[in-house]
């Protein structure tokens, strides 16, 4: 595909033309070029894998909830500080990148001052614009991968700039069709933007959102600012002033960056806390006297340290059909800070009916570790839930008979207090699609240090109340819910008819994408996670025949192509769950070849997802290693695709045909070729690989790996005696 960028000035030569026919033209090469953009655009998202990032967390409605919150006559003090200016400034005389970190305590405002600062760039300069709002669900799997932050940036690039849409689109077709970018790609394409583009701005709010294990945070900033090196590209970052975080982005100006840091003080925010504290309190107690107003907001500004979010937890206390002398009480008695605010809202839910308690326990657990937002459809039907009773159908009649507001109000407000808050998307959305969220990242932290194992997991009759469970203990046991769900008769329906056999219960598709993801958050599989994925995994389960072959629909539905389920040990293998994969194996040893699921064969799931010990398992079980299907056509290509020469090796070991090819023709020989990976081209080059065998449009290793870009590759071949081939290429891509 070629992006289309001429115009028509005069559709002959030597002849005139109607007005009408040169309209008709230029409209017809108007829509070519409208169409071509859309079809490139479609295609570089897919590449960026941003299809379901952008479903579940726009960035273009996050940018619009943050300016929302905003306070006529609040945000002003940055503009008239130095490091801003500085940062924001015109002045051409240096082509060095400028990035502003803003930083301050929790609940200081940032992500809404963040918001503002976008706005007025956007309005003063005519740049090209990309912003990222970090959250807890942007930070967990399965986006928890900073390379996110990346993609989502180039594609809001790409959106309206056709040069940037045209060089983007040049990497991505570099790929596989169908391929993800890999990270290193990503990074590369993104280099090559700002090179090109000398005039961009990224916005990053709640860098800190992102764990710091294994040096993720500063790996990130190091190589972005490696890539805005040479560039005029303006970056802001706002985020808590965290150690990792700080030794990156100290103040520095030299001819090559100009990183600039300003920390927001509680002068800074005084003004703007003063008149959030007015608007709230004139909002909650409308009818009352216009002194106890102001005396009430200068109570809540002088206890509030600074912190907004303090204020806004308090609000709820703040009711009209209150005395004056009960209000000012109330407010006198305030705890101090946000960890205070947060104990006092816990202990309010441990003096709860012990119905309730487990009720906030269980909303509070999916809140925070969920791997996207739930909705309050989705967690009245989890609430039902249990995964020791013997049910074979979900409870029916505990759930509610009807979503309103009254009862988002009741069963899920009420009794989680000031630490959740429900939210809608659009305005159009009915109360039961609404999704539930903590309401500050703060509130996560303060869980994770008093959020109990659910009492199901407790092996003892100790109180649910009395230790806090780790992250581990509580994905495990949301999977476990999941998987309870799962095996419900009543959420499925009779019908075997491609997607019909799906009932209308709402929390089935988290359950159904979601239950292995939150295992891979546990360290170590154990027996009892083992036991009940065991349970589920099983041939003679009905309801995972139904799973596997809604999961293997849910992966690709668009190219509407029924999807072949996999077996059992099929998904243990791909997800990696090695006490599940022995116990299948034990039970069951012939599905070890059978056919079926995205890559085919347990041992090409092995080979695509790097899953090594799975891999040794299928190997000394004695798994076939010439099985042809599967994404990758065979195992060895998998290997091969991935650059994982330790796998590529062990299958030429056992006899591993070298030629086997996937549906386009490509041998492990072409993908290593193209993917840049020398060190597995050349193992296979001497294993015996065919150098000049082409894939179905008759391309070769050679054509794909200079098509690419990779010139080592290139000698590497040339060495071997492959002669350079001039190809007409059918299908826009080597």
């Amino acid at each position: 595909m070629t992006l289309m960028t001429f115009s028509i000035d005069q559709p002959t030569r030597g002849r005139s033309a109607s007005p009408n026919f040169q309209r008709s033209i230029q409209l017809y090469f108007d829509n070519a070029r409208r169409k071509a953009r859309e079809q490139a655009m479609a295609a570089t998202i897919d590449w960026l894998d941003m299809t379901n990032f952008n479903r579940l967390y726009n960035m273009h409605q996050q940018y619009d909830k943050q300016l929302s919150l905003y306070l006529h006559g609040t945000c002003n003090w940055i503009f008239h500080k130095p490091e801003y200016l500085a940062w924001d400034s015109d002045d051409s005389g240096s082509d060095a990148p400028r990035l502003l970190w803003v930083c301050g305590p929790a609940g200081f405002g940032k992500t809404v001052l963040c918001a503002k600062i976008l706005e007025r760039f956007k309005a003063k300069h005519e740049w090209l614009v990309a912003f990222f709002f970090s959250s807890l669900h942007t930070a967990s799997a399965p986006t928890g991968d900073m390379s996110f932050i990346i993609r989502s940036w180039m594609a809001q690039l790409a959106a309206p700039d056709p040069d940037t849409l045209e060089l983007i689109w040049g990497y991505a077709k570099r790929s596989d069709v169908g391929a993800r970018a890999l990270d290193s790609e990503v990074w590369s394409a993104f280099e090559a933007v700002l090179a090109q583009k000398q005039g961009v701005a990224l916005f990053l709010d709640g860098l800190d959102e992102y764990s710091k294990t294994d040096d993720a945070r500063v790996s990130f900033l190091q190589k972005l600012k490696s890539v805005a090196a040479g560039t005029a590209t303006r970056i802001l970052i706002t985020s808590r002033e965290e150690t990792d975080i700080k030794v990156e982005l100290s103040t520095v100006k030299s001819s090559e960056q100009v990183i600039l840091k300003y920390k927001i003080t509680k002068k800074d925010v005084d003004d703007d806390l003063k008149l959030y504290s007015r608007s709230v309190v004139d909002k909650t107690l409308p009818r009352k006297d216009e002194n106890l107003r102001v005396r009430l907001a200068d109570k809540l500004t002088q206890k509030c340290e600074g912190m907004f979010q303090w204020i806004k937890m308090q609000q709820p206390q703040l009711r009209d059909t209150k005395s004056k002398t009960k209000l000012e009480n109330i407010v006198e008695n305030m705890p101090i800070g946000l960890t205070e605010t947060y104990k006092k809202n816990w202990e309010d839910i441990k003096r709860q009916p012990a119905d309730d308690q487990d009720r906030a326990f269980a909303i509070l657990r999916w809140t925070t570790f969920s791997l996207r937002p739930l909705s309050v459809s989705e967690i009245s039907e989890v609430l039902a839930v249990n995964t020791y009773a013997k049910c074979s159908s979900l409870p029916l009649d505990e759930l509610p008979d009807d979503i309103d507001e009254k009862y988002i109000e009741n069963e899920i407000i009420a009794i989680c207090g000031s630490l959740v808050e429900v939210r809608r998307a659009n305005s159009e959305d009915q109360s039961a699609s609404k999704t539930i969220h903590l309401v500050h990242p703060s509130v996560r932290e303060f869980l994770l240090s008093v959020l109990p194992k659910h009492r199901q997991m407790l092996s003892d009759e100790a109180s649910t109340t009395e230790c806090a469970a780790n992250p581990a203990d509580q994905h495990r046991y949301l999977s476990a819910v999941c998987l309870t769900y799962l095996n419900y008769n009543n959420i499925w329906n009779d019908s075997d008819n491609n997607q019909s056999y799906v009932s209308g219960y709402s929390f089935l598709d988290y359950a159904s994408r979601f239950w292995q993801l939150h295992l891979e958050n546990v360290v170590k599989e154990d027996p009892w996670a083992s036991r009940i994925v065991t349970d589920f995994l099983h041939t003679g389960n009905s309801k995972f025949s139904r799973w596997a072959k809604y999961f293997e629909s849910c992966r690709n539905a668009e190219d509407g192509e029924e999807k072949v389920a996999g077996t059992p040990i099929y998904y243990a293998t791909l997800f990696n769950l090695l006490m599940t994969l022995e116990s299948i194996w034990n039970q069951d040893k012939t599905q070890l070849n059978v056919l079926g699921g995205r890559y085919g064969t347990p041992l090409q799931a092995a080979c695509a997802k790097h899953n090594n010990k799975a891999f040794e398992m299928l190997m000394r079980w004695g798994a076939d290693v010439n099985v042809e299907g599967g994404e990758f056509g065979a195992a060895l290509v998998a290997a091969a695709a991935g650059g994982f020469e330790d796998m590529v090796i062990a299958l030429t070991s056992n006899g591993a045909k070298l030629e086997l090819k996937d549906s386009m023709g490509r041998t492990a020989l072409y993908t290593a070729a193209k993917k840049g990976f020398k060190d597995v081209v050349s193992f296979l080059l001497v294993a015996g690989s065919e150098i000049g065998t082409t894939n179905k449009y008759g391309v070769t290793a050679m054509n794909a790996a200079a098509g690419s870009g990779h010139i080592e590759v290139v000698r590497l071949l040339l060495d071997r005696g492959q002669m350079p081939m001039l190809q007409t290429v059918t299908d826009g891509r080597l």
